[in-house]
């Protein structure tokens, strides 16, 4: 896989990770940022194991981005109240 896909997929898995982690462990975006990357570092190889014996194809990653800013629900996160 080439290095700027691996770094895509692995800012996918971090976003996916703080998404479904957001209320758990620390009360602190910072704490909770470290927390993602220990994580990552923890679990994200076998994470690509496990897709790639799945049948994934590491080369042909097709991601669509949606056109325009998608910020409500990050603005919503941060008015609710985190602390930095």
């Amino acid at each position: 896989m080439m290095s700027n896909r691996l770094t895509l997929v692995r800012s996918l898995w971090q976003a996916y990770w703080l998404d479904s982690n957001w209320n758990s462990g620390s009360d602190c975006l910072l704490g909770k940022l470290e927390e993602s990357l220990v994580e990552l570092e923890a679990d994200f190889d076998d994470f690509l194991m496990k897709m790639k014996r799945s049948g994934w194809d590491d080369d042909a990653i097709n991601i669509k981005v949606p056109k325009g800013p998608q910020l409500e629900e990050a603005s919503e996160t941060l008015d609710s109240g985190w602390r930095s």
